[in-house]
């Protein structure tokens, strides 16, 4: 599943706070991986899925400094469907442009897609 772009004026640590806020998730782990910018990276699960943030090292870095990936926790016992998780990236959209009222950017059929709210 595509990542959603977001772009927000703060720093990593209120960004996490704002974002993760804006989807009802208080647990939040923080992680380290040489694979992301900065090494560090947050994470929530919830129904059998991640939600996890990194700061943007992907595409579109001039317009969106952060990604978040909505994916399957393959850890979880929680069986899911390619429905159901298509679904939940798009409740999480929906919840980001709702709560926070900003712009997100998705990549579909190879391009990007701005969705507003």
């Amino acid at each position: 599943m595509g990542p959603l772009f977001i772009n927000l004026d703060k720093d990593f640590e209120m960004a996490k706070r704002i974002i993760f806020d804006a989807l009802g998730l208080e647990h939040i782990l923080e992680g380290d991986s040489l694979n992301v910018l900065n090494g560090t990276y947050f994470e929530a699960g919830v129904f059998g899925m991640y939600i996890k943030l990194e700061q943007n090292s992907y595409e579109y870095e001039d317009d969106f400094n952060y990604t978040l990936f909505v994916d399957r926790d393959y850890s979880s016992s929680v069986k899911l469907t390619r429905d159901i998780e298509e679904t939940m990236l798009n409740l999480v959209m929906k919840l980001l442009l709702v709560n926070l009222n900003i712009k997100i950017g998705i990549e579909k059929n190879n391009s990007l897609q701005i969705i507003s709210p």
